[in-house]
């Protein structure tokens, strides 16, 4: 899970030219926040957990715990932002996501990660597929859907860009750097087993 924070990070850093201040959505108990401070990223949380938040402060982590719509971050104080499966704990994500435009700087980026309902996992799997988890699951998002709401609450560029898996494709048990063909076959392998979708929006 290490390297899939690091992978999140690297996007972020190389979008906006260098680690900056960053803010965890729905940070939980600081896992990425903790990548993030190894990164040089001068990094903090937010979170509706006062549990999950108190793990994350006892490891010197600054978190907010109140709605990210309550919280009073200086507008364009951040340089970027990660939602790292949180929006599909919202049942209506707009107030948050506007909330978090606002605390963006003009051209600082959000990474946001989630379920793909429109996948051929999801379609073949139906209610039994992994991220059907009412209620604690309650928005679901194809590319479009999840593209046209950021597009919809302000952001001025929106990105797909390839989960951990398909960045760095391999079978179960093998090693990612082996041959070509291997790579290959491994890829479209993840394609279509895929069940998540990333994308990046700028403020």
């Amino acid at each position: 899970m290490t390297a899939k924070r690091r992978y999140w990070l690297r996007l972020l850093s190389d979008a906006i030219g260098r680690p900056g201040r960053l803010l965890d959505v729905g940070c939980g108990a600081g896992a990425l926040l903790d990548v993030a401070n190894e990164m040089g990223w001068r990094a903090e949380g937010q979170d509706i957990s006062a549990a999950g938040a108190a793990e994350a402060q006892s490891r010197g982590h600054r978190v907010k715990v109140a709605e990210l719509a309550d919280c009073d971050y200086r507008p364009a104080s951040f340089d970027a932002a990660s939602m790292i499966e949180v929006i599909e704990h919202l049942r209506d994500p707009r107030p948050t996501l506007t909330a978090l435009l606002k605390a963006l700087r003009p051209g600082g980026w959000v990474i946001i990660t989630t379920g793909d309902i429109s996948s051929l996992r999801a379609r073949i799997e139906g209610e039994r597929w992994g991220y059907i988890r009412p209620p604690g699951h309650v928005s679901y998002f194809t590319r479009p859907t999840l593209a046209r709401l950021l597009i919809a609450c302000g952001f001025k560029q929106v990105t797909n860009v390839p989960t951990y898996r398909l960045a760095y494709p391999s079978f179960p048990g093998r090693n990612p750097t082996e041959s070509p063909i291997v790579k290959s076959v491994a890829l479209a392998f993840r394609r279509l087993t895929r069940m998540e979708q990333h994308f990046m929006g700028m403020a």
